[in-house]
């Protein structure tokens, strides 16, 4: 009785033993796997430290940008030496990488304390800083203008905050003033805006304006006074243009899409008083209209079978155009038939010899992607000889074309 139970007391005692062991070696299991992520982002935060004259305290300071490059520059990083003797010679330039065809055209400049989620100004290093941007060239073709989400845009010798700030002309500046917190991933946002809208003069790519941005850090004063140049970011910007890829879709009389025209196109023309004549143009897809510069067409017509209606919104247009080249080609000291040809560029009325026929041709400005309705009434030649007139024949009273050169 007695060896029974001995025997189960030492089995108890080994059981116990067991589980003491499974329980050490599972809580060591999860220390290793904790030191594990700890020591990676330990480490991580190790190799993104660098060392900082001034600092005492390894700790990593970041002030970098997503479109501004870190760059050592000469001279005192001060209001003066960023108006009057930066030189952007030898600066890479940063273009717009979409396809801009006019209106509006953006570069967002971010300024931010962090490299990434996990690499951040700690908490309790704040960073102030400004930011510069100046317009080298004219302002040719277009408005330049910087915005800011912050009442934190002023401009040299002012006090006043604002949003929005134009660069009018060459050597112009826009300073932004702010402050990047800590603890966290951080970013404030500018910018750059380039527009063509209600410009009278083409833009040029070759000639165009450019804008430098300079930013740098203006506080914790360590940062400042030992190594602010070596954070200095730097950034030049211009718009490239592209012409739109424009083409004629379509260009037929309304009636031809019609029923009753493809069951009886003579009785269809016949009912009609006047002619519309649709153009389709197509090519590249656009946003909004602000967002493309117009591209030339030509519309023409046989003028003694068509007449366009005096009302029509591109006649009035063109035939304006073309009081205005007269009257500029004259005041320039141009001849008589000089400033009739510049005003023919648009529209004249004559009709002049193509192929033994007699055409009428205007000039007319559009978007791609757009529906044009030009009106046409009938000649008298037209009312006489429409009954012996083949359909394709009518169907060429009208034609609509782009240049090639353009």
């Amino acid at each position: 009785m007695k060896k029974e139970e001995t025997r189960k007391s030492e089995h108890g005692k080994t059981q116990k033993k067991k589980k003491g062991i499974a329980f050490i070696a599972t809580i060591t299991v999860c220390l290793v796997v904790v030191a594990w992520i700890a020591s990676r982002y330990a480490v991580a935060k190790y190799y993104a430290y660098r060392a900082e004259k001034g600092i005492t305290v390894a700790s990593a300071f970041y002030f970098n940008s997503n479109k501004l490059s870190k760059m050592e520059l000469p001279g005192p990083a001060t209001e003066d030496w960023v108006v009057n003797n930066m030189s952007i010679v030898g600066i890479p330039v940063t273009v717009n990488q979409d396809k801009w065809t006019g209106g509006d055209c953006i570069f967002t400049v971010e300024v931010r304390n962090f490299d990434n989620n996990l690499l951040y100004n700690e908490a309790g290093l704040d960073v102030g800083y400004v930011i510069y941007f100046r317009l080298i060239g004219a302002p040719q073709g277009a408005s330049y203008k910087i915005t800011s989400s912050k009442d934190n845009i002023t401009p040299l010798g002012s006090y006043a905050g604002a949003k929005e700030q134009f660069l009018s002309n060459d050597g112009d500046i826009v300073r932004c003033k702010g402050t990047l917190g800590s603890g966290r991933a951080i970013s404030d946002e500018y910018q750059i805006h380039v527009n063509t809208t209600g410009s009278e003069m083409k833009y040029n790519n070759d000639e165009a304006a450019k804008v430098v941005a300079v930013a740098y850090p203006t506080s914790p004063s360590y940062i400042v006074n030992e190594t602010a140049s070596e954070h200095r970011l730097v950034g030049v910007f211009q718009a490239k243009i592209s012409a739109p890829n424009m083409t004629i879709a379509n260009s037929r009389f309304a009636i031809q899409t019609t029923d009753s025209y493809n069951t009886d196109w003579l009785a269809e023309v016949n009912t009609q008083t006047g002619l519309i004549y649709n153009i389709q143009t197509g090519g590249d897809a656009l946003v909004d209209e602000n967002n493309s510069i117009q591209q030339t067409a030509y519309v023409k017509w046989k003028g003694d079978y068509l007449e366009i209606s005096q009302f029509d919104s591109y006649y009035l247009t063109a035939k304006e155009n073309a009081e205005k080249a007269y009257e500029a080609a004259k005041n320039a000291g141009k001849s008589e038939p000089e400033a009739k040809t510049a005003a023919r560029e648009w529209y004249t009325g004559e009709l002049y010899q193509e192929s033994g026929d007699e055409w009428v041709q205007m000039k007319i400005e559009t978007l791609p992607n757009t529906d044009i309705n030009i009106t046409f009434y009938k000649t008298s030649k037209f009312l006489s000889g429409i009954e012996t007139m083949e359909k394709e024949q009518f169907e060429k009273l009208a034609t609509a074309e782009i240049p090639s050169a353009e």
